[in-house]
Order: C-alpha cells, then structure tokens, then sequence
C-alpha cells in the first residue's frame, strides 16, 4: 500500500503544469528574508500569552518521543527503553524551576522545612529528612480495589534534579510485563529520602505492594511515606466539603483542570488500548497523572509555606486547624499564634471558642496561669448557649486545681450540669463546698446536698 501522498499523486492529472521559473536570490537576499522572518517570530513570541503549569505539561508531553500504534493512525507518548531488568515504556517531562502548577512553583516543595513537615504529618520521623530526594508517586489503576486483580498500568514517579522536576511515567504496555516496570520502580524507592503521595497510605502503595508478590519482585523497604491526603483533612476537612486532590489544586493553587480524563473513565480507557491496539484517550490519562505528580510537589511547597508563618489573609479556619496540628505536634509557640489569629480573625462563635480554648490549653502546659484565665474568660464570653458548660467545667478546675481559689471553682462547678453527669457533679460540689466551710471554720455545708442536673 502506498502513502497517503502516493495516492493524492496518482489523482493528479496526467498532463501537469510547468513550474514557474525561479528566480536566483543572491546571498544578502536570502539573510534579509531570513532576518524579516526572525523578527516576526520574535514579536509574535512576545504578544503570546505565558503558558499554564496544564499547557506546559501538556505540550511537553506531546513533543516526547512516541511509540506508533498497530491498527490506528494515533501514537501513545513516550518509548520503550532497555533498562537493566528489561524493556519499559517511558514518558518523560520535565518542568523548570520557574514553572508553575496554577500560581505556586511545583519547586517550592524543595524549601519545605523537613521540621514543619514532621509537624503537618504528625511524624517526627521526617525532622531532618533530605527534601530533595523525595520520591512523588502516583498510579493509574484497572480499578479502584487493591486485591491481586487489580493492575497499575501507569506507575507515574517525580523527583528533583538540582531545581528541575522530572516527572516519570511507566506505562504497562501489555498484560504480563510487569517486572521491569515494577524492579525500575524499586530501584527508584531505594533511592529515595521519603516518598510522597495522595491516598498512597491506603491505595497506591498495598496496590504496588500486591503486585510485587504477584510477579515475585521482593518488594523494596520503604523510606518515610508522607500522604498529603492525612495532611489535607487535617487542615481544611472543616472548611471545604472534599479534599481531593483536585479540590486542593484549586483551593491552594488557584489550578483548575479543563477537559481532563475523569477517574472512572481511566480503566475503560486501557482496556479499550489492550483491546484494540488504540491509544485513543490515553494520552489523556498520562497528562491527569502528570497533573497529579506535579500538583503533589506544588501542594507540599505551599502548605509549608502557610503553615511556616502566620497569614492574615487567610481563612480563620484555616488558621484554627494549623494551631491544632501544632498543639498535636507539641509546637505551643506555633499553637498559640494560629490560635491568636483565629480567634481575631472574625470567624463565627464556634471557631473563636474553640481557638481561645487551645490558647488555654497552650497556656496551661506553659504554666502560665494568668494567661489560661484570661484565655478562659474571654471563650466563656465567645461561648454560644450550648457550649458554655464546657468552659465553666474548665474554669472549675483551672481555679480549683491551679489557683486554689474555693469560691469561684464553686461558681462555675454549679453551671457544669449541661457537660457532666451528675455524679461528678455532686462529688465535686460536694468537696469545694466542705473545702469552703473548712476554710471559713464553719461546718461543712449540707454535705449531701444533691444538685438535679438540667438537660
């Protein structure tokens, strides 16, 4: 069979036109022209909008080297390359230190402090883990189980080259050829200071873990495995609905996907390549796992960031649920102005309790009385109807315990009814109020006395 050039040439007619002459050019002719067209590229370069971390990603994969499919006029991106353990298909991309994934560089994850991020992961195993060498992961999958019949079909991996990013993709061309993809990747993981992923705690990783006992890989030990996932519900869970990794993108990296190949679409996407030969939309799915790989990066670097230093601008929430990760992580200088700036932050009355409560808590684990008491009265003060038992509950033993003050531990433990049971009730009335009469020389006061708890 002929080109599609061919053809086109046998329907041209049999008798052709002469060509025009052409006229010889001198040399300085040629270099005008040249020099013309030069410029005219130059000033249209210039009137072209700066590009999106989606159009980057995109362009760059579509200029690596493709692999032709059998039975279709389409390519799948990328090439099968030898490897040490064998032939895998590779798409590789790389983004520059200045490139963006919405308005955050995806590099900014590299001036993470490994001691903030030992604190958003509530771990202190990454304080002092070499940042550089992380290892972001990401897989496309035939479903959404981890049991043995499930395939990572696409393993896609990031890392860092000096500033540069390398985003990594595996594709698993055929059933069956699992191995050099599968050791690639544990070579990958062995050289790695930590791995970071989305979700990769409860699926990514038991998934890669099962199929490397399907194809009798040892599996690889695994480094420090920070799940953004974890560090996301923690910090905006009670502001946004979700915290997918879309939704975070957009949330934090004012990124939003257009025309991207949607989850449930992707195994039927493979299945239709294995079936037919036909990459089809699979370019698609190697940009959304692309996308994935680079937001990682960006959203590391940027909760860093937040979480490093106080900003006003942001949600009141927001700074709430980074002074509560704090008090977790036992970082009460941290703690406290988070906390300060959520409760000045103007957020509803639930938010400012709650924010005045951990500035008492982080003041009673500093020993500063004065500034519990304060903290206290002022959430009784914030406090709406239905949560005022709980800080009169707290007054109660910060005066009782703290500042041995009888009278006013007495006063708040009568309004607690609402927050405890009746029994702790009574027995702490009970004793405050012998206490009291002790200290006025005075017998005790009714001591059965018996308060009726209103529900």
């Amino acid at each position: 069979m002929g080109s599609f050039r061919d053809k086109l040439d046998r329907l041209a007619p049999v008798v052709k036109m002469p060509a025009p002459p052409v006229e010889e050019d001198s040399v300085g002719t040629r270099l005008d022209r040249a020099r013309e067209l030069l410029q005219k590229m130059a000033a249209a370069q210039e009137k072209r909008p700066p590009a999106s971390a989606g159009s980057l990603l995109a362009s760059r994969l579509s200029r690596t080297a493709r692999l032709p499919a059998v039975h279709s006029g389409k390519e799948l991106p990328g090439a099968v390359e030898e490897t040490p353990h064998g032939p895998v298909h590779f798409a590789r991309t790389w983004l520059q230190p200045a490139d963006t994934h919405g308005v955050v560089r995806a590099a900014s994850a590299l001036e993470a402090s490994s001691t903030l991020v030992a604190e958003l992961a509530l771990d202190p195993v990454f304080d002092g883990v070499d940042l550089s060498r992380m290892l972001l992961i990401d897989t496309e999958t035939t479903g959404l189980s981890t049991a043995a019949g499930t395939v990572a079909f696409l393993i896609g991996v990031a890392f860092f080259e000096d500033e540069s990013l390398c985003v990594e993709q595996l594709v698993l061309t055929k059933l069956g050829h699992e191995r050099p993809m599968l050791e690639h990747l544990a070579d990958r993981i062995r050289n790695a200071s930590c791995i970071v992923s989305y979700n990769g705690k409860s699926f990514d990783w038991p998934l890669l873990r099962t199929r490397y006992v399907m194809n009798r890989v040892p599996t690889p030990p695994i480094p420090p495995h920070l799940d953004l996932l974890h560090c996301a519900r923690r910090v905006f869970k009670k502001r946004l609905d979700r915290v997918r990794l879309v939704d975070m993108e957009r949330e934090l990296l004012g990124f939003v996907r257009e025309h991207d190949v949607s989850g449930a679409e992707i195994p039927g996407i493979y299945l239709r390549f294995l079936r037919t030969a036909d990459p089809g939309r699979l370019d698609g799915v190697l940009e959304h796992n692309g996308h994935d790989l680079v937001a990682l990066a960006a959203i590391l670097g940027e909760l860093a960031r937040r979480f490093q230093q106080v900003r006003r601008e942001d949600d009141p929430r927001d700074h709430l649920a980074f002074a509560r990760v704090a008090e977790r992580a036992g970082d009460m200088e941290r703690a406290e102005q988070f906390a300060t700036a959520a409760a000045e932050g103007g957020g509803n009355a639930d938010n400012t309790l709650d924010a005045l409560l951990v500035l008492a808590r982080t003041a009673k684990r500093g020993g500063l009385i004065a500034a519990e008491q304060l903290a206290l009265q002022k959430a009784l003060e914030a406090a709406p109807p239905e949560r005022r038992a709980f800080v009169h509950l707290e007054l109660s033993k910060m005066y009782e315990r703290r500042q041995k003050r009888t009278v006013p531990a007495l006063v708040h433990a009568l309004h607690t009814a609402a927050e405890e049971d009746e029994e702790p009730r009574d027995r702490r009335v009970h004793r405050l109020t012998k206490r009291l009469a002790k200290q006025n020389r005075k017998k005790p006061l009714r001591a059965n006395l018996r308060f009726t708890s209103k529900r």
